[in-house]
């Protein structure tokens, strides 16, 4: 029997890099949820019976919502997701608060294979120890 495939969910405001993030997730046999409508996705997440198996978000949700609450509702709802925060804020209390809140912190532009690395050992260790703890 083939393994399940992995599930992504993407949150990305930019409609170019949302796209370019479905393709190459695909391509890496993920099955990837696109979130455009933060609010609708947190309203509806209690109902919904499927896993996250990655979290890839961009740091400014609808241009209101601090994603750190996007992350305690999906924490909430699925456990611990391994999670990348993707933004084009290259500050270092932008990479901080990724950090504080227990995300994997990318600028953009980040090359295909430099996001692969990331991805790769991100759910690699999570695999290997889903609780989180190292």
């Amino acid at each position: 029997m083939p393994a399940p495939r992995l599930i992504a969910a993407i949150i990305e405001d930019d409609p170019l890099v949302l796209r370019a993030l479905e393709v190459y997730l695909e391509t890496l046999g993920f099955v990837v949820i696109s979130i455009a409508d933060t609010k609708r996705f947190l309203r509806e997440m209690p109902g919904v019976k499927w896993r996250i198996d990655l979290l890839i978000t961009t740091s400014r949700l609808d241009n209101t919502s601090p994603y750190e609450d996007l992350l305690d509702a999906v924490r909430r709802n699925f456990g611990d997701v391994p999670t990348i925060v993707l933004t084009g804020d290259t500050s270092a209390l932008a990479r901080e608060r990724a950090r504080a809140a227990g995300c994997h912190y990318i600028s953009k532009p980040v090359s295909p294979k430099a996001l692969y690395d990331v991805i790769h050992a991100l759910v690699d260790h999570h695999a290997s120890d889903p609780s989180g703890n190292s």
